[in-house]
């Protein structure tokens, strides 16, 4: 896939999930249906957040600084992505540390906190690969169903099985980094915390899926409209960032879905 499409392809991922989950993991519970308002309050909460907490889109400055010179050289198509996985997992780890900080979840000191960010990037890029994988071979299991001439509901049971993990797992991460807890009970608590609310998960990533694909063409349109003779290196500085805070945004409100999930089930999901 050429370079300048995986970003797109990145952020418009979740659009393909949402004609197969949308019958699939409704849980029957009233959280299971997030309010139009729900998923604006999380949006501006995370917004919230980067206002009071402006360290927070520092991560956004090492990203187009780091894309600037990668965009320069030629990189082999596994290295440029594991740049880019490494990137976006320290967005992640970074906006999630801050929540856990400012919500008094984990550890204040200086030092847990920079430990939490170098031990939690690398834990971010393993689930964000792995979340990409099971995207990437859920599709593959359709197309060869489809190829080999299997019934058409066996592919499609097979991919919503797919999402459905996918979006449980979807506030392992946040579990983990907020709380920092090991590996092991932040599944424990992810997996608990997303039990009722998939559909909020699901529809919170259409529309910041949508918003930054928006995003990545408003920012192409305005380095061709500011910089008509722009190269590359700027189209790549532009969308690279743009999506970098796209992530942050999505993950913040990761983050405080699973704190609000804490206020409603925080004995079941502590396991206190």
């Amino acid at each position: 896939m050429d370079r300048r499409n995986v970003e797109r392809w990145n952020g418009m991922v979740p659009l393909g999930v949402t004609v197969a989950v949308a019958t699939a993991t409704d849980v029957g519970t009233e959280a299971s249906e997030p309010s139009v308002a729900g998923i604006v309050a999380l949006v501006t909460q995370s917004f919230r957040h980067l206002r009071r907490h402006p360290l927070t889109l520092a991560p956004l400055a090492v990203t187009a600084v780091i894309y600037a010179v990668v965009t320069r050289m030629s990189l082999p198509e596994l290295a440029w992505y594991a740049v880019r996985y490494l990137l976006f997992g320290f967005v992640m780890t970074v906006g999630l540390v801050s929540i856990g900080h400012v919500t008094d979840r984990s550890a204040q000191s200086r030092q847990a906190i920079l430990s939490a960010v170098v031990i939690g990037t690398p834990l971010s890029v393993v689930l964000a690969v792995a979340l990409d994988t099971v995207w990437v071979f859920s599709l593959i299991f359709g197309l060869i169903a489809g190829d080999v001439g299997l019934i058409w509901p066996v592919a499609v049971v097979g991919f919503v099985v797919a999402v459905y993990l996918a979006i449980s797992l979807s506030l392992v991460v946040p579990a983990t980094l907020v709380d920092q807890v090991g590996p092991r009970e932040g599944l424990r608590r992810g997996w608990a915390a997303v039990d009722s609310v998939r559909w909020t998960v699901l529809w919170l990533s259409v529309v910041l899926s949508v918003a930054s694909a928006l995003a990545q063409e408003v920012a192409t349109l305005g380095v061709i409209v500011a910089v008509p003779s722009a190269g590359p290196v700027a189209f790549g500085v532009a969308r690279g960032t743009v999506t970098a805070g796209s992530l942050l945004v999505t993950t913040l409100c990761l983050g405080y879905l699973y704190i609000d999930r804490l206020r409603v089930a925080g004995d079941r999901i502590d396991g206190d």
